[in-house]
């Protein structure tokens, strides 16, 4: 007698393999891995698939990003002083100033007074809003001759380095 077991019709299920179905689990095993591997490749490390997403990092070190704006320079101290009279000699006559005043001026009194001595080197760092003079006369001797002019009320100002924007006054 034969211990071959006799072939079935193709429409009835097959039996499982001799080897006990090992086969089939290491195709399934090969399978399981497979997809791993594909996973891991699609995932940052450290990620999971299931694992909730953090937010996106703002710039790693090696992502450019602009530089930091400039701090901002502290505005510079402004004087409004009362600077008071003032008699200054010309190659013409004396010139005498009366009530003289800054608003806002980026000079102290000490560096007003020297400009009107004729120290001229801080001129260009003068800005103000105003300066303004109650009265300025000027005595003048030309030809053993002496005249006076007088102009009240003046005003100079939109004083940017040293320049006058506006100047007013009466005469």
């Amino acid at each position: 007698m034969d211990n071959t077991p006799a072939p079935t019709p193709a429409s009835e299920p097959s039996a499982p393999p001799p080897s006990g179905g090992k086969g089939r689990l290491i195709a399934v095993v090969a399978l399981a891995g497979a997809v791993a591997a594909g996973t891991m490749l699609l995932l940052r490390p450290g990620k999971s698939p299931d694992a909730p997403k953090a937010p996106e990092k703002a710039a790693s070190a090696t992502t450019p990003v602009a530089p930091a704006p400039a701090p901002v320079p502290p505005a510079p101290k402004l004087y409004s002083e009362l600077l008071g009279d003032f008699d200054i000699p010309t190659a013409m006559g004396p010139m005498n100033l009366k009530g003289l005043k800054t608003v806002d001026s980026t000079l102290p009194k000490a560096d007003i007074e020297a400009l009107l001595k004729g120290d001229t080197s801080q001129l260009a760092k003068l800005d103000a809003k105003a300066i303004t003079l109650d009265s300025m006369s000027w005595a003048q001797t030309i030809a053993g001759k002496t005249s006076i002019t007088t102009y009240e009320s003046l005003s100079a100002s939109a004083i940017k380095a040293g320049v006058i924007g506006s100047f007013t006054g009466q005469g």
